[in-house]
């Protein structure tokens, strides 16, 4: 079960690679066809280093600011109950709202995946300047889920990467 500071990085870090071992030779053509209206391998991609960014920003913010978005009103989830939620809320009907929907046109894989490794670096790099009481002592905006404690954001985008990976390895 993850729940530490450092297991989240670690496991962050290792969804991050499996998406980049399971991308790294597909082909540029195989990368951008869209398969049965799904959203091809690259808008996966994209769709990743989207939302990841304004996570990061966040993580990165003076704690003074992230006081802003409130204070936790409940005790924290534990991985499994933040993605029950979240696919309770997909289920639902639940979509990515416009803002986190790709629509750049990809030059090339290395770019993009560049891209998306970068952004997770600058990620982990963020989440590793607060300490384990500061990840249950502030929230963050979700547009599906609501207030997340910033450790709820954690597992949140470690199975983010992993539902989207399952759906990159559905279409190599």
């Amino acid at each position: 079960m993850i729940h530490s500071q450092s297991e989240i990085i670690e496991t962050l870090k290792s969804e991050v690679n499996l998406v980049l071992q399971s991308v790294h030779s597909v082909e540029m053509n195989r990368l951008t066809t869209c398969k049965d209206g799904k959203w091809s391998i690259a808008h996966n991609i994209e769709h990743l280093i989207l939302s990841a960014k304004p996570v990061s920003l966040a993580f990165s913010l003076p704690k003074f600011l992230l006081r802003f978005f409130g204070k936790p009103n409940r005790a924290g989830r534990v991985y499994d109950e933040v993605v029950n939620r979240y696919l309770q809320r997909l289920d639902q009907g639940g979509k990515a709202p416009a803002q986190f929907i790709p629509s750049r046109k990809i030059k090339t894989r290395e770019v993009l995946l560049d891209r998306f490794q970068r952004a997770h670096e600058k990620l982990v790099k963020n989440i590793s300047g607060h300490s384990e009481a500061d990840l249950d002592r502030y929230v963050l905006p979700h547009p599906l889920l609501g207030k997340l404690l910033l450790r709820e954001m954690c597992f949140f985008t470690i199975y983010h990467i992993h539902h989207h990976h399952n759906a990159i390895k559905k279409q190599i």
